[in-house]
């Protein structure tokens, strides 16, 4: 009986020996993950230093080149569609707006999406002195940026409805538009004449 009694106190002693080892296992092998998630965490940290060092010398030895780099604005033309237009629709004659088909244009003539804002004026250039304004419209980057098309039987363009704010008084409407360039700052501008039929019975 004593025997047995013994044994179980040695056997009890061997399993809290047991849990306490393996607690202590299960804790050191947390640990070690730790210790190598945090190697880890310090290896991408080095790596994303040496990369925003690397882009850093990059940036110092092209400064002087990347504007010059950068497809830039030479021209602004009107695409030769531009001319008046119908707000209305359905069967409303004449018109009420002019639809301008506005290209920028890089060094060797091609359309290019260049960022920019565009002031459009229309004019009667034939009206009374200080009646020579028909219409004002302003288009911010964000706002030509839905306004870009991309065709197959025109040039690129940005397409813009300037309403008329008053009917003109004679059938040649001058369009004067600017282009201000967000990548050099410049402005240019492009000006044309189409013809404006007046809406019908007014």
């Amino acid at each position: 009986m004593a025997c047995g009694f013994f044994a179980c106190l040695l056997l009890s002693g061997c399993d809290v020996g047991g849990q306490a080892y393996r607690r202590l296992a299960a804790e050191n092998l947390e640990l070690k993950n730790q210790l190598a998630a945090s190697r880890e965490e310090n290896e991408k940290l080095a790596a994303d230093r040496q990369a925003l060092r690397a882009q850093r010398d990059t940036l110092m030895a092209i400064q002087d080149h990347r504007v010059e780099a950068i497809p830039q604005v030479t021209s602004v033309i009107f695409g030769r569609w531009t001319g008046g237009y119908n707000l209305r629709g359905g069967d409303a004659r004449g018109h009420d707006a002019v639809k301008v088909y506005l290209i920028p244009r890089d060094a060797s003539g091609s359309a290019i999406k260049a960022a920019g804002s565009v002031t459009i004026r229309l004019f009667d250039l034939a009206a009374p002195e200080g009646a020579e304004l028909l219409g004002h419209c302003e288009r911010t980057p964000k706002e030509l940026e839905s306004q870009w098309f991309t065709g197959l039987l025109m040039p690129d363009h940005y397409s813009i409805v300037c309403p008329l704010t008053k009917h003109p008084g004679h059938a040649d409407v001058t369009i004067r538009a600017e282009f201000v360039d967000y990548v050099t700052g410049k402005t240019f501008t492009a000006t044309t004449t189409v013809r404006v039929d007046p809406p019908s019975g007014e």
